[in-house]
């Protein structure tokens, strides 16, 4: 499934359009004919923005693949950043836009990026994590090192329920629930399977995701047994808690 298809989290690539120059403003939404009219009125392709971004950062974030096309032949500072410490290939990846992403690629854009990495992690995206893969050296650097982390997030959001519980030395500290999410569909978790085999493969591990066998057990039967015993404990540290 492509980068347009699931969107496991928010969206990460959310700009102020209303604190953009109108050529910036031009290159992230318009289609090709108004930006084409702003550069013809003296829109500066290379200017840069209040956040540090330029039109390049923002032609990769949108879906008209021409505005893109345009300015890479400008020769723009293809690795200029933003002051989020975004590329424009990482505004792209936060897009979910692979088409755009290849262009940039052709044109010297550096993809082992932890932004890009992530980006693509958090959409499920396994078309592109094997072309990220595909594309920088191994083994994989510290650049992929939340890879795993992160996609174990998805799974295990680790949301805090607020409660306070007894641990260690009779400390207090907050109680988090370490349940799976119950909105994964068998697509999605197959997908989450697939991605994390790849990763796995690559050397990549997380916290709860360390062998075949834990990726095996990402399905809607074996995360529900899980949920099941997770709430059955809190239960009983609820009572617990509640008889001191």
């Amino acid at each position: 499934m492509g980068m347009g298809g699931l969107s496991m989290m928010e969206d990460t690539n959310k700009v102020d359009l209303a604190a953009l120059s109108v050529v910036s403003q031009a290159a992230r939404v318009g289609e090709w004919d108004l930006f084409k009219l702003v550069m013809d009125r003296g829109g500066d392709p290379n200017r840069s923005e209040s956040d540090g971004s330029t039109p390049l950062h923002h032609a990769a974030a949108n879906s008209d693949g021409a505005i893109l096309k345009h300015l890479l032949t400008l020769q723009p500072n293809i690795k200029a950043r933003d002051d989020a410490d975004r590329t424009a290939a990482a505004h792209a990846a936060q897009a979910g836009l692979l088409e755009n992403l290849r262009q940039l690629k052709q044109a010297g854009a550096d993809l082992n990026d932890n932004i890009i990495v992530n980006a693509a992690i958090r959409k499920l995206d396994k078309e592109f994590i094997v072309h990220l893969i595909d594309s920088v050296k191994k083994p994989l650097d510290e650049n992929w090192s939340q890879a795993m982390p992160e996609l174990e997030k998805i799974v295990w959001p680790g949301n805090t329920t607020g409660g306070m519980i007894p641990y260690g030395m009779g400390m207090p500290g907050m109680m988090t629930d370490q349940s799976p999410s119950k909105s994964l569909s068998e697509e999605e978790l197959a997908n989450i399977r697939a991605i994390a085999t790849l990763l796995l493969q690559n050397g990549l591990t997380s916290a709860k995701l360390k062998t075949a066998a834990d990726i095996a057990n990402l399905t809607k039967e074996k995360l529900e047994d899980g949920r099941e015993g997770v709430d059955s404990t809190l239960t009983e540290e609820d009572a617990v808690e509640q008889s001191m």
